[in-house]
């Protein structure tokens, strides 16, 4: 009788007749990471089913970022976040999908995982582009994460981080933007989304 096996069955089976320790102890971490990869593609395949469903409206961007950080506060009482707004002209409106609450909220979600008080977010804007920085105090991100990430990344040693960066870097896609991940001079990291404006 056939058994159709997924990669993540093979890759365990494997790993039990694997005659050394290291050799399983691969074929585990293998396994973990497929999981990880599986758990990535779902999230990302109900971002895009609920966006195609039409869950989209024209908000003002710094209202739909604050009311984000108090939602998001709302599941994390452990943690504490300050938004300041600033910007030259009228704030910007844009088409906002549930994608982009998301992945702010993963961002968010990471920020307090590595330091939970003290988190601020910083909404500005010009009359080409708008950014959001979110700043944390935490032990700041590996040499090799820094910079601007236009593709899609995974990473397995950040606390899910890998996650919230899939997401971002699809939804910030869709709106023509970038992210750019930095360390911060006194200590911490920054998270920067670049959005152009949709409203002029």
């Amino acid at each position: 009788v056939y058994k159709r096996q997924t990669m993540t069955s093979v890759v365990e089976e494997l790993g039990e007749f694997a005659a050394e320790e290291r050799h399983r102890e691969d074929f585990m971490l293998l396994a973990d990471q497929l999981e990880h990869c599986r758990n990535v593609l779902e999230k990302l395949s109900r971002t895009a089913r609920l966006t195609e469903g039409g869950d989209k409206r024209w908000v003002e961007l710094p209202g739909f970022i604050e009311a984000t950080v108090n939602q998001w506060l709302r599941s994390r009482p452990d943690a504490s976040a300050d938004v300041t707004v600033s910007g030259s002209g009228d704030a910007p409106r844009m088409e906002a999908e549930y994608g982009l609450s998301q992945a702010l909220e993963h961002i968010l979600n990471n920020a307090a995982d590595s330091e939970p008080s003290d988190i601020r977010v910083d909404v500005r804007w010009d009359d080409t582009s708008c950014q959001v920085c979110i700043d944390d105090n935490g032990s700041g991100f590996p040499e090799s994460m820094i910079g601007i990430r236009r593709k899609p990344v995974v990473v397995t040693n950040t606390k899910g981080m890998g996650i919230g960066l899939l997401i971002c870097n699809a939804t910030v896609t869709r709106y023509g933007g970038s992210l750019e991940l930095s360390n911060r001079k006194q200590g911490g990291g920054r998270v920067t989304l670049t959005l152009p404006r949709a409203d002029l």
